[in-house]
C-alpha cells in the first residue's frame, strides 16, 4: 500500500468538488475556496494498492470532470486547478504547491 496524496491547488472559489479513487468517493464538499496561507485549498491522503488508480475529480455545479489514471509505485502527489472553466492536473513525487507561491 502507499499514499496518494490529493490536493485541489489553484483556482477553487466557492466550488463543490467530488473525488473518487477507483469508483469510490474519498473526498466530497461544498464551499471550497483556494487559500493563500495553506498554499492549496483542500488535501486529502488515500491509502491505493501498488499499480495503476483511477482518479476522478468533478465539480458538479460547474459541470466539468476530469478522470486520470496514474501508476502508483511509492507515495505520490497528485494536485488538481481549475483555470479558465478547465480542470488541469499534475503529478509528482515531490509535494505540490500553488502556481504563484
Amino acid at each position: 500500500m502507499h499514499t496518494l496524496y490529493i490536493s485541489l491547488l489553484d483556482g477553487f472559489e466557492d466550488e463543490m468538488a467530488i473525488i473518487k479513487v477507483n469508483g469510490d468517493t474519498v473526498f466530497q464538499k461544498e464551499a471550497i475556496f483556494s487559500k493563500l496561507s495553506k498554499g492549496y485549498a483542500e488535501e486529502v491522503e488515500v491509502q491505493v494498492d501498488e499499480g495503476d488508480v483511477e482518479v476522478e475529480f468533478s465539480l458538479p455545479l460547474r459541470d466539468l470532470s476530469e478522470r486520470v489514471t496514474i501508476k502508483v509505485l511509492s507515495p505520490i502527489y497528485l494536485g488538481f486547478s481549475l483555470h479558465h472553466e478547465k480542470i488541469q492536473y499534475k503529478a509528482s513525487l515531490t509535494p505540490l504547491l500553488r502556481e504563484n507561491q
